[in-house]
């Protein structure tokens, strides 16, 4: 479990993800991350977002999220 309350610390979080998503050589089925989060700061959640977006534009959140 992560807790991201510095935003210095997103771009950090989201390569670690993609680090963790990758293929394997062995196999090249898709990786799936379920993700849950509490919001504290918009903000941060706003850019947290965005990154995994930049990285990943297929990328499924939930709706509600996106309100």
């Amino acid at each position: 479990m992560s807790q991201v309350f510095d935003p210095q610390l997103i771009p950090s979080l989201v390569g670690t993800l993609r680090i963790a998503l990758q293929p394997s050589k062995s196999s090249r089925k898709a990786k799936v991350s379920i993700i849950a989060l509490t919001m504290r700061n918009e903000d941060t959640l706003k850019r947290f977002l965005a990154q995994l977006r930049g990285m990943y534009p297929r990328i499924c959140l939930n709706p509600r999220l996106e309100e």
